[in-house]
């Protein structure tokens, strides 16, 4: 939801500007909570903006989970898969879920927001470079034409600083460990 940058995006500073209708329903949702917090001024309200959520069982159609279907799906096959230069923030739900929890807490009445990430950037192809180390060989990739996005964020990472001033935010999981996890959940 936040407008295309290739610094780190800050809660306060960072333009929003949501380029499809997912988005712009999380910019909506915001403004909702923001409306509804003027009739309650001693209520506590916090939207925690979700960068890339992973973990076992998602369903969601990104990239990490149909990464793993076709590798259950189709064993020994090359994946196909969009464009793999795009970096993203990637965050164990686990630790997403600790961050909204530890953030209610602390919050003081109004409207708290905060980027709920580590803080980090990776590109597709290095997950992919992770997941064929967990595995212990190399993952073989295919670009699929259809998967390529038309449009497409090159750069996505959150400036946690918000989180860790509030509640002392750092997350549990590295990257290695929960793609592992990922790998060994099946």
């Amino acid at each position: 939801m936040y407008a295309p940058s290739d610094l780190p995006l800050h809660e306060a500073d960072s333009p929003t500007g949501p380029f499809n209708i997912y988005g712009m329903t999380k910019l909506i949702g915001e403004q909702l909570v923001a409306l509804e917090s003027r009739g309650r001024p001693d209520a506590r309200f916090v939207v925690g903006r979700l960068f890339n959520l992973y973990g076992p069982r998602e369903t969601n159609p990104h990239i990490l989970p149909e990464v793993f279907g076709q590798l259950r799906a189709n064993p020994g096959t090359p994946l196909r898969l969009g464009n793999l230069a795009p970096t993203r923030d990637l965050v164990p739900v686990a630790d997403a879920a600790r961050a909204v929890v530890a953030t209610l807490d602390a919050a003081p009445p109004g409207v708290t927001t905060v980027n709920v990430a580590t803080g980090v950037a990776v590109s597709m192809r290095e997950v992919l470079d992770l997941i064929g180390e967990v595995r212990g060989e190399p993952l073989r990739v295919e670009t699929d034409p259809a998967k390529v996005r038309p449009v497409e964020r090159a750069h996505l990472r959150a400036d946690v600083g918000k989180l860790r001033e509030m509640n002392g935010w750092v997350p549990h999981a590295d990257l290695r460990r929960g793609l592992a996890e990922l790998l060994a959940a099946g």
